[in-house]
């Protein structure tokens, strides 16, 4: 999915806004007493990870701008969100174990396809 967003880009002369969301469940926050600290935490690990993903591709492309976005929320909702400034939204689609050779997407996915105001990939994971 990088490798095709990164080409996509390529080819367009832009750059790249990789967007980490997570909703967490209900209840996650109980115990935390009001601390809302948490979510800085959240989000700071999670643009830790996405940058470790993202050096290969880095090094492939130096001169791209890539900007890594992590938000605490509704997956779907932000991914809609980044339509209304993007030229293209690239999202994955994991290989369904049951069903090998039918197309499965999740909601998140589901979501996007119906509600994004930029165009939309599906791209399957390896």
């Amino acid at each position: 999915m990088l490798g095709f967003a990164f080409e996509a880009a390529a080819v367009r002369s832009t750059g790249v806004e990789i967007q980490h969301c997570w909703n967490p469940p209900v209840g996650y926050v109980e115990g935390v007493g009001g601390d809302l600290r948490w979510r800085t935490d959240i989000t700071a690990e999670g643009v830790e990870m996405v940058q470790s993903y993202l050096a290969p591709w880095k090094e492939r492309y130096p001169r791209m701008s890539v900007e890594v976005r992590s938000e605490i929320g509704s997956p779907a909702g932000h991914l809609i969100s980044a339509g209304t400034r993007a030229s293209l939204i690239v999202v994955g689609r994991r290989t369904a174990r049951h069903w090998p050779h039918e197309p499965r997407i999740g909601h998140v996915t589901h979501a996007v396809l119906h509600h994004s105001s930029a165009p939309v990939v599906v791209v399957p994971e390896d």
